[in-house]
């Protein structure tokens, strides 16, 4: 099948036209091409409400975070859901968890798919059998498919930077106008120490090249970096 047109606009969520037709395109970071973690928000109803009290909120964050310290668990966020996609009473979401893979690649989609609904599966259960409140709960809703937050970019005439953002700038041809914080989820889908941003200020006691002080993160030395990431290789 072929479809004419003289304008094609790309809505793919991956660039898939552009990448397709040839086209430029940037992918996860520029030297190393690592992208932000996958995530995959679901719902859990059948909750008593009454019982959920600050102080089973405290436990259960501590038992969650030991699960996610032993690798028990794969996720960044302990806590016990909230009501940001779902106004239902007894009803709760989750945005819990991280899985560190390319959101372009097939086979890693798949396995995507696999690892983040049995996670999710493993954290219900846990909930369900440790948690008061969750003793009748289930899992109400899935999301079709995991979410990716970050994959390929289209090279256009104009490239968006994190300093256009911070310092307000504005453009003749502006259609929009966002109040959303910019934020990282860590590339290396780490959870330990509390890592779940990828911050200036990040806690993890892994290497990470971004954070490593006698390396200056920006274009000029690509291929100096590129050195270290090879030496590093199996952090990553």
């Amino acid at each position: 099948m072929k479809i004419k047109g003289k304008i094609f606009i790309d809505a793919t969520g991956d660039a898939d036209i552009s990448y397709f037709s040839g086209f430029e395109y940037i992918k996860g970071r520029f030297f190393d091409g690592k992208m932000q973690a996958i995530g995959c928000v679901f719902k859990i109803a059948g909750i008593d409400e009454n019982k959920i009290t600050e102080k089973v909120v405290e436990e259960a964050q501590e038992k969650l975070k030991e699960l996610g310290e032993k690798g028990a668990l794969n996720i960044y966020n302990q806590w016990l859901g909230g009501k940001g996609r779902t106004i239902r009473n007894g009803e709760r979401s989750f945005n819990v968890m991280r899985f560190k893979e390319d959101g372009t690649d097939i086979f890693d989609l798949t396995k995507g798919e696999i690892f983040l609904r049995d996670q999710i599966y493993k954290y219900w259960k846990f909930l369900k059998e440790n948690i008061p409140g969750f003793e009748n709960s289930y899992i109400s809703s899935l999301p079709e498919n995991i979410g990716i937050r970050e994959t390929r970019q289209i090279k256009g005439l104009y490239t968006l930077t994190d300093l256009d953002i911070i310092n307000g700038e504005k453009t003749e041809d502006s259609i929009a106008r966002g109040t959303y914080w910019i934020y990282i989820h860590c590339v290396l889908g780490r959870i330990k120490d509390n890592v779940h941003l990828c911050p200036k200020e990040c806690s993890t006691k892994e290497y990470c090249i971004a954070l490593d002080k006698n390396v200056s993160v920006n274009r000029v030395n690509v291929k100096e970096i590129q050195k270290i990431l090879e030496k590093q290789e199996g952090l990553y």
